[in-house]
This record gives structure tokens, sequence and C-alpha cells, in this order.
């Protein structure tokens, strides 16, 4: 029985760690994808992020998940903001800015919901 529960535990830092990890990809993916048409970058941003903290919270089982992809992906998004030497920044488009709101909302939705899943990530009770 414990054996099972500490592969439960792995289960749940694994999830943690995936999590973050698909949040920096998707990330630079629409921070690079913001010069194009709207149509890629924001519905990506808030349909990803919808996905990333369900994932978040399901995967690790704690009502605070949904921040391990919540941080970095705002993170990449705000050093996205910032000015280069060309001149062009993620804020100077709307479809750099519906993308962050969008994803930015993306991760609200997800936390507004009770959450009634009571089993394990590798199927123990609790």
């Amino acid at each position: 029985m414990i054996c099972l529960q500490g592969f439960d535990v792995v289960l749940r830092v694994a999830g943690g760690a995936i999590a973050i990890a698909m949040a920096v990809g998707l990330a630079l993916l629409e921070a690079v994808s913001t010069p194009g048409p709207w149509f890629i970058a924001v519905p990506a941003a808030l349909i990803g992020n919808v996905f990333l903290a369900w994932f978040a919270v399901s995967t690790v089982e704690r009502g605070w998940a949904w921040l391990l992809p919540a941080v970095p992906w705002t993170v990449i998004m705000l050093l996205a903001i910032a000015p280069t030497s060309e001149g062009d920044q993620l804020a100077n488009s709307w479809t750099g800015l519906g993308a962050f709101a969008a994803g930015a909302f993306g991760f609200l939705m997800p936390i507004m919901r009770p959450n009634t899943h009571k089993m394990g990530v590798s199927g123990i009770s609790h």
C-alpha cells in the first residue's frame, strides 16, 4: 500500500512538471504567433490555458495547482512585452493584447468550477 501511495506522489510531481513545460512551450508559441492573424494566437491562448489549468489541477489534485502553469506563462508573456532592438513588442498589437487577455482568462475558467474529482492520479481513493 505504501508503494502505491509513493507512486501517486510521483505521478503528481510529474504532472506538475509536465504542466510547467507545456506552459513554457505554449507561451513561446503564442508570443511568436502574435504578429500573425488574431484567429491563431487568441484561441490558442484561451483553449491552451484552459487545458493547462485543468491538467495541472487534475494531475496534482490541489486547488492551487493551476498556478504551476500560470506563473511561467505569465512571466514569459510579460517578457515578450518588453521592446526589442527592432522596436516591436507584444503589446504593440491587438493580437498580442488579445492573446494575453484570453490566456489570463483561460487560467481562471477551470478554477471557478468546483473540483469534484475524488480519486488519486493512480486511482487510489482519498
